[in-house]
């Protein structure tokens, strides 16, 4: 293998890491080879593989450094694969997909079938739910400002008639336009916050099914 076919492949093996680290080995072993000269063919099969290579100084950026390897004068070496039986997996994102993996895809799959099976069957419910949600907390707000409005001149004509109950209808009219105003208050922080919020979410969760589903 040649030198830039063995950098290449050491680059693509190693592009999961951080960048900085990452150009750092490659720089590294491109000016070793570069001063390798006419050796750099034996150079590089002392190397091994670059997928040997690249587990190796893997697994010395993600571990303790003083449990890992060195870059010396001969290269980067690891008295850890010098025994018998020791091995580093490449990085999970090299690996192929597992039927587990395939499965977890499918699932958002699946949930978005059943979902639209239960809106089918439940229609006019989930049709008046989504009316409410919409127009509900706004039509509530209404109706109690408009009854408290209405309530109070009212309640103060009667107090001149029937004292107790005009003053008792009195009360009742100012807790109703207080509950009205509320609901103003509340209406804007639905509608302001919590409304753009779920949608959002709504989004988010069908983007990431369909990306799901997709990967799959």
């Amino acid at each position: 293998m040649k030198k830039e076919e063995f950098i290449q492949r050491l680059k693509y093996l190693l592009a999961d890491l951080p960048e900085e680290e990452t150009e750092d080995a490659i720089a590294y072993y491109r000016d070793y080879l570069e001063e390798a000269g006419e050796k750099e063919e034996e150079v590089i099969r002392g190397f091994g593989s670059p997928e040997k290579l690249a587990a190796v100084i893997r697994a010395d950026l993600r571990q303790d450094p003083d449990e890992g390897g060195e870059f010396t004068d001969s290269g980067y070496t690891d008295s850890r694969f010098r025994e018998s039986g020791y091995q580093i997996q490449p990085s999970g994102s090299r690996q192929e997909p597992s039927s587990g993996t395939e499965k977890k895809n499918a699932l958002p799959v699946v949930f978005f079938v059943i979902a639209l099976v239960l809106l089918a069957v439940f229609r006019k419910p989930v049709r008046a739910a989504a009316k409410f949600l919409i127009a509900g907390p706004l039509m509530i707000t209404a109706a109690l400002l408009l009854g408290g409005a209405v309530l109070l001149p009212t309640s103060v004509i009667q107090m001149f008639t029937a004292f107790p109950v005009g003053l008792f209808f009195l009360g009742v009219s100012m807790m109703i336009l207080g509950l009205g105003l509320a609901g103003v208050l509340g209406c804007t922080l639905y509608y302001g916050r919590f409304v753009p919020w779920a949608v959002g979410q709504l989004g988010d969760g069908l983007r990431s099914l369909f990306e799901g589903g997709k990967s799959a």
